[in-house]
């Protein structure tokens, strides 16, 4: 067996062990890289579909390349699937990226539908190698020093050992046919520059560049899953969830990254979807901004007094703030169930921490359940002067979240009957002489 065959087939068994026989989708542009991944997949016998993307941007050189694919899916009896992509450049993305995401979203398309168990792509280690210079450059962490990742989901990069020169030569040998990409000899883009001119550079320094770094990558590969596990055993030991709610203890944190670090603030949010420059900013509001609020496109972080509190945005958060409620129970709407019930049947006047039980002797209708408000005052159940409900909160040290989704039900004469979910007023308790009781219920609990 080859070298190229062995390094490229022993990788392809390492990334998918649980692989069982099932047709293989493999990226094929046309480049040395992907022809001979194709053609050696094909020897080896493994069930292969080729899939070609002509984007049209090199005009005739893109039809030819799409032609060779299809010359050589024919030659060797092998299905192939191919479109043409007109590319309009997207807002913040560089036209290749737009392209590489158009890519790869028909890729997995075509992967569901035709029930393709991996995508394979011929990214090779100097491909990864550059990556990992573009990304020193810009300034990264320590997942960026290690190149282009050899499995991500459903896709496979089995090649990434295999250099460039081994890669030609191969095809050489094996009289490959395969098409040279211009564009890539040009040094307009960074990518290109590195290739073309920073790594000539290094290979003066280093003749064994290429080797050399493969081993870099292989160590920083290395120190990252290490360091993944300990941020995963800090996940473990400082994050707390309660129903939608995900908090950890701000001095915890401080204790065991010995001080707030932002790279490590950053592993611990960004699956909520904060980047970079948002964990700096948190990391500075710990102890200078308490009450501040950040947002990703899909969670809500608040820096509280002793926690960092996330939770997911609902459509809930949409809903109306106010509901009137008339006399004619049961009512049911999009976040609450009124039902009125003996009082027989309550067993104990607990409550939890989505309704609230009600004796319904001094209920004035119709009731308003809507969210708690600066000067609302109520008498606790249990108590006998008046206490503003923002006291009552802090004294249950809830935190500014759990405050923010705090409701209360409102008597048709303003006054409050009770805060849901922690107390009913001492006049509209359930007592011994309660024969109806009203029962509010929130759906769908948020906290």
């Amino acid at each position: 067996m080859d070298v190229v065959e062995e390094k490229l087939i022993y990788s392809f068994q390492q990334l998918a062990p649980e692989y069982s026989g099932e047709p293989l989708l493999i990226a094929v542009s046309g480049g040395v890289d992907s022809m001979v991944a194709a053609s050696v997949f094909k020897k080896y016998k493994y069930p292969v579909t080729v899939i070609h993307c002509n984007f049209q941007l090199r005009k005739k050189d893109s039809d030819d390349d799409a032609l060779l694919v299809k010359k050589w899916a024919t030659k060797n009896k092998v299905p192939h699937i191919s479109k043409k992509f007109t590319v309009k450049k997207i807002k913040g993305d560089s036209l290749q990226m737009t392209a590489r995401n158009l890519r790869y979203e028909w890729f997995q398309q075509v992967a569901a539908e035709k029930k393709f168990q991996y995508i394979i792509t011929a990214h090779h280690l100097n491909d990864s190698i550059e990556t990992s210079l573009m990304n020193i450059i810009r300034g990264t962490g320590i997942n960026g020093l290690t190149g282009i990742p050899s499995r991500n989901g459903n896709v496979l990069r089995p090649m990434l050992d295999i250099s460039r020169e081994e890669i030609e030569e191969y095809a050489t040998r094996n009289k490959i046919e395969w098409r040279l990409d211009k564009s890539n000899l040009t040094t307009k883009y960074k990518r290109n520059s590195i290739r073309h001119q920073l790594i000539p550079i290094l290979l003066n320094y280093n003749p064994n560049f290429i080797e050399t770094y493969s081993n870099n990558i292989h160590n920083w590969q290395n120190a990252a899953r290490i360091y993944k596990q300990a941020i995963a055993r800090l996940k473990t030991e400082l994050v707390h969830f309660d129903e939608a709610l995900m908090a950890f203890k701000i001095s915890a944190l401080e204790l065991a990254a010995r001080g707030i670090n932002n790279e490590i603030l950053f592993e611990l949010l960004h699956d909520f979807g904060f980047n970079s420059d948002q964990s700096s900013q948190i990391a500075d509001a710990l102890h200078n901004h308490p009450g501040k609020k950040f947002f990703s496109h899909d969670h809500i972080l608040l820096v509280d007094r002793l926690f960092i509190l996330i939770k997911p945005v609902e459509e809930n958060e949409t809903l109306p703030d106010v509901y009137t409620v008339p006399y004619n129970l049961p009512q049911t709407n999009e976040l609450w169930e009124i039902t009125e019930i003996p009082a027989n049947l309550t067993g104990s006047v607990h409550i939890n921490m989505n309704e609230i039980l009600l004796g319904s002797e001094h209920l004035i209708w119709p009731l308003t359940i809507r969210k708690w408000a600066a000067g609302d005052k109520f008498i606790p159940m249990g108590m006998k002067g008046k206490k503003k409900i923002s006291d009552f909160l802090t004294d249950l040290k809830l935190d500014r979240f759990k405050k923010e989704d705090v409701w209360v039900v409102e008597c048709g004469d303003g006054k409050i009957a009770g805060v849901i979910g922690y107390r009913p007023d001492e006049k509209f308790k359930i007592s011994k002489n309660t024969q109806l009781c009203i029962k509010v219920r929130r759906r769908n609990l948020y906290f």
